[in-house]
């Protein structure tokens, strides 16, 4: 039965199947592990975790609070990684902006917050777990955030640099060279 294709059923059969799956999805009501709700990528971790050591053939015991601890943790280094991601493609977006380099430190900032804003919201909608936990995971979110900021702390100052340097190039030329040529101060 795995081997034929949904379109190789009969039309009745497949129809009958989906009415089955949606009654047993409407009548599912939401998995708590303590206070916190399980659900998607989370609750499969959970259950994966729970049959791999049901099926390990070792003696050791299964523990539901370590299993559980096991899932916060995965599902937090998936937050932790979605939201650097977010945080990273939409500073490269607005940072690759046609004439967007070099920009003012105040404008970097207000564009570093509103990107850091973002990737905290996705972070959230995906962690899991009791407050103490989440602070950590908050925290170690910061630090991956500071260290990626650092990048565009590094390209903008560049950006800036170059630009100074261009100024200070178009400055000399017209008005300190210029000046030390006509008072012969200044070989050529």
């Amino acid at each position: 039965m795995e081997n034929i294709k949904t379109d190789e059923l009969d039309e009745d059969f497949v129809e009958e199947v989906e009415n089955a799956v949606k009654a047993i999805y409407s009548q599912l009501s939401l998995k708590y592990i303590g206070p916190s709700t399980m659900k998607g990528i989370a609750f499969v971790k959970f259950l994966q975790n729970i049959v791999e050591r049901m099926n390990s053939g070792t003696s050791t015991t299964l523990s539901i609070s370590s299993e559980y601890e096991s899932v916060i943790q995965f599902v937090a280094q998936e937050a932790i990684i979605a939201a650097v991601g977010k945080y990273k493609e939409r500073m490269d977006i607005l940072m690759n902006e046609e004439g967007k380099l070099p920009m003012l430190w105040e404008e970097f900032e207000e564009m570093h917050s509103e990107c850091t804003l973002e990737a905290k919201n996705l972070f959230f909608e995906k962690i899991i777990g009791n407050p103490t936990k989440m602070e950590k995971f908050r925290r170690q979110l910061n630090q991956k955030l500071s260290k990626v900021k650092e990048n565009f702390v590094g390209k903008n100052s560049e950006e800036l640099q170059n630009y100074n340097k261009n100024v200070a190039k178009k400055f000399w030329e017209k008005y300190v060279k210029i000046r030390l040529i006509s008072e012969n101060l200044f070989k050529v």
